[in-house]
């Protein structure tokens, strides 16, 4: 799976979402929007033909004025209606729609793009981020719009009562501009220091949510909430000077308004003394200017609040957005036995000075591989490599000849089964999580429970293989790898399989039955198997030794007799059996293990 980097800038994320996900609604919006400003255009000629024609116009004329005029309102009224009730639709449908959209999009990247990132930081971009381009769709663009509308109407209606005399509303149109261009600099100046204090805010609460058992067991609240105190604090101090910048620029705003408005009313005011304006001219001027004024101020709120104060979140969607990943379809060949070449493989870690180099390494003939060497010595990266999730740097691991980077995801998921010391639990039931879908296997989990007497097992949970344990929350740690092995038990159709520990966990009876039954799946297949139980080493075909940023393939026996560095580490081991010494967890990170 490669990816490659275009650009694109906030705007044109907005602009992609409009076009290709809401471009039905945004269009309906828009042309109620229009409908409302046509219909509200002939309200300031029925004030002028009113005023004017009190004294002299027929009652019958009058009243038909009068008539139109309530008309025209309720209809207005009607269609503001309309469109708030498809804004609102609008609105909840993209609510559902960005973050599922945000979440496809984080699930799509490379683990070597996505496995960086903190959950807190995830949680940011599906949650408060996607909330914000939200925003800027069904709240700030089609505000912006619809005032737009509005306001080249009220142009043109100014234009037609006042002529030429419209250059005196037109001429404030730079100070808005400068007011908006101050919006802006607020935002370089405040409101992104204090979107990075929400972020260590978001790192600082969110993160440790997930590791609370660890939080509770080593007593670690006070540490937690000295952290949460200080960051909230730092979030507070830079809310507070967004908060007082924005004052400070609605404060003009209306500073500036009530001036045109004064300006407006004494030239207006001028022109009915010297009689070039009537009354009723003036009062429909006023009507018109108060509603041009009225949406250049919505219009540079809605873009100072629904665009401007988004930037940062929305600069982080359009990284997000900006990775294209090319999924590639090629499908290994179909051998008898699955084969696993490395050739001239190197990888490292960009923060770390760690590189793992295997010139040659080849994984063949359904053997079974045990997988060891010191923490940090790069077993998890191997295996990371192998499972497709990391490419090399240099080099390439082919897999029936075919490189890893060009194997399709459904190859993949037919074919590899991982099993990881961390085994993650979905919402539903435990037999949901073990079909994963797939209810067509159901009568063949009926016949593995009954075949193998794993009924005594499911009889610990109040409804049995029924049981919701909350995404495991109420399973302990043997619980859940029990569940996962019965997926690989249930699917027998994978040609590789790799597993962190696969015992770990379990009670002594399980130990057993597990032991059996993995010897039966992996006997006609290439398993790669990471222990910290020294007595298993000796059943594998062949040992993986990672030493020194490299690996050395061979029997266990072999290793003994000729390699110093692999004879010490079991010596070690053998001497001090509990202690985690020789073989480390190889639970999937963004650093060498």
């Amino acid at each position: 799976m490669s990816t490659k980097t275009k650009k694109m800038s906030h705007r044109a994320l907005i602009v992609w979402f409009i076009k290709h996900r809401f471009r039905k609604e945004f269009l309906q919006i828009t042309l109620l929007a229009l409908l409302a400003a046509l219909l509200s255009t002939p309200i300031p000629f029925i004030y002028r033909t009113v005023i004017d024609g009190l004294e002299g116009l027929p009652t019958k004329e009058l009243l038909g004025l009068a008539i139109l005029y309530v008309v025209l309102i309720i209809l207005e009224v009607l269609v503001e209606f309309w469109r708030e009730k498809a804004l609102t639709t609008f609105d909840w449908s993209a609510y559902s729609a960005m973050a599922t959209d945000t979440y496809r999009a984080i699930v799509k990247l490379p683990y070597h793009i996505s496995g960086k990132r903190s959950s807190s930081d995830l949680i940011k971009l599906m949650s408060t981020d996607s909330y914000y381009l939200q925003g800027a769709i069904v709240y700030g663009t089609t505000r912006v719009i619809s005032l737009l509308i509005r306001f080249i109407v009220d142009l043109v209606v100014m234009y037609i009562l006042f002529g030429w005399g419209i250059l005196g509303v037109i001429v404030v149109l730079p100070v808005y501009y400068l007011l908006i261009k101050k919006s802006v600099k607020n935002v370089d100046k405040y409101d992104r220091e204090h979107d990075d204090k929400l972020e260590t805010w978001y790192d600082d609460s969110y993160s440790p949510l997930h590791r609370l058992k660890e939080v509770k067991s080593r007593r670690l609240e006070n540490f937690l909430m000295t952290n949460i105190s200080k960051s909230s604090q730092d979030v507070s101090t830079t809310g507070v000077k967004t908060g007082r910048a924005k004052n400070v620029l609605y404060s003009l705003y209306d500073f500036f308004d009530k001036g045109v408005y004064v300006t407006i009313f004494l030239v207006g005011v001028y022109g009915v003394i010297k009689g070039h304006l009537s009354l009723g001219t003036l009062f429909a001027i006023f009507y018109v200017s108060s509603s041009i004024i009225s949406k250049l101020n919505s219009l540079c709120i809605a873009i100072s609040d629904d665009y401007h104060r988004r930037i940062p979140s929305l600069d982080r969607l359009a990284e997000l957005y900006a990775v294209e990943v090319d999924s590639p379809q090629q499908q290994p060949p179909d051998l008898p036995a699955l084969k696993v070449e490395f050739r001239d493989v190197k990888f490292a870690y960009p923060e770390s000075k760690f590189e793992l180099s295997i010139p040659a390494l080849t994984l063949s003939k359904n053997k079974r591989y045990v997988l060891v060497g010191r923490t940090g010595s790069g077993k998890s990266t191997l295996f990371d490599l192998l499972n497709g999730i990391m490419h090399p740097d240099a080099g390439n691991i082919l897999i029936n000849g075919t490189k890893t980077t060009e194997i399709a995801e459904d190859w993949w998921k037919k074919n590899c089964f991982v099993l990881l010391q961390d085994s993650y639990i979905f919402r539903g039931t435990i037999e949901d999580n073990i079909l994963l879908g797939d209810t067509e296997l159901q009568p063949d989990l009926d016949n593995l429970i009954a075949e193998h007497g794993f009924a005594t097992f499911f009889e610990r949970f109040t409804d049995g293989i029924k049981t919701n344990p909350k995404e495991g929350k109420e399973l302990s740690g043997g619980e859940k790898r029990m569940v996962c092995l019965l997926r690989l038990l249930l699917k027998q159709q994978y040609q590789m399989i790799l597993v962190d520990e696969g015992k770990t966990g379990l009670d002594a009876e399980l130990r057993v039955k597990i032991d059996a039954l993995m010897q039966e799946v992996v006997a006609n297949r290439l398993s790669l198997t990471i222990t910290h139980d020294l007595a298993e080493v000796t059943r594998y075909d062949e040992v993986l030794f990672v030493s020194e940023g490299t690996v050395i393939q061979d029997q266990h026996e072999n290793l003994m007799e000729d390699n110093q560095d692999y004879r010490e580490l079991m010596e070690v081991g053998a001497a001090s059996p509990h202690q985690n010494i020789i073989f480390s967890s190889s639970s999937v990170s963004t650093s060498p293990k």
